[in-house]
């Protein structure tokens, strides 16, 4: 698999215009003249820099959402037996209408390693430069098993003293580059190791 962390989260950094070096995105944002800005910091100056692009309201949704899906992993770390109950307590979010832009929401449940969330996206609303930001980058690339079958890839979540870890497996239509959308995330229930 080719390295997709020459970017930072969905791209949005900037150029320091006292160093040149890279600003970083920090996750952090502003509103000027109703338009929302990016903050990013540049490490040699020591300074954060607003800047604005005309996607960058876009990106930045799509960095949140990467966030947000990430702490719905975090959340359904405290997952003990994988009934429906303990699962929508653990997701903390109504499920009508799906969250985070999904049209679909499915909650399977079960004993831990059966027990899951998927949710479907019909729309571009997360991208992988976010998921591998938010997630840490590990990913592992899953077989194919077939030629139309979706590239899968799968991030791992664990939270001290959990009884449960969850499994993020992201699936693309095509092969997946920084930029590339998200069709649906399956987050599995596994026990903790």
């Amino acid at each position: 698999m080719t390295n997709r962390r020459d970017t930072s989260p969905s791209a949005l950094r900037t150029e320091c215009q006292t160093c040149g070096g890279w600003a970083e995105f920090t996750g952090r944002t502003t509103v000027m003249d109703g338009r929302t800005f990016a903050i990013s910091y540049c490490h040699s100056c020591l300074v954060d820099i607003p800047f604005w692009k005309p996607d960058v309201e876009l990106r930045i949704a799509a960095f949140e959402r990467a966030v947000a899906l990430h702490a719905i992993a975090k959340r359904l770390c405290s997952v003990a037996t994988g009934s429906e109950q303990e699962i929508r307590a653990a997701l903390a979010v109504p499920t009508t209408p799906p969250p985070l832009g999904a049209n679909a929401c499915l909650i399977t449940t079960g004993v831990l390693s059966l027990a899951s969330v998927e949710l479907q996206f019909s729309e571009p609303m997360i991208a992988l430069d976010d998921i591998d930001t938010v997630f840490g980058g590990e990913a592992k690339e899953l077989p194919r098993t077939g030629p139309s079958a979706k590239y899968k890839l799968v991030y791992f979540v664990h939270v001290v003293g959990a009884p449960a870890c969850v499994a993020l497996f992201a699936s693309f239509h095509e092969p997946p580059r920084p930029r590339s959308a998200v069709k649906n995330t399956l987050l599995r229930i596994d026990p903790a190791t």
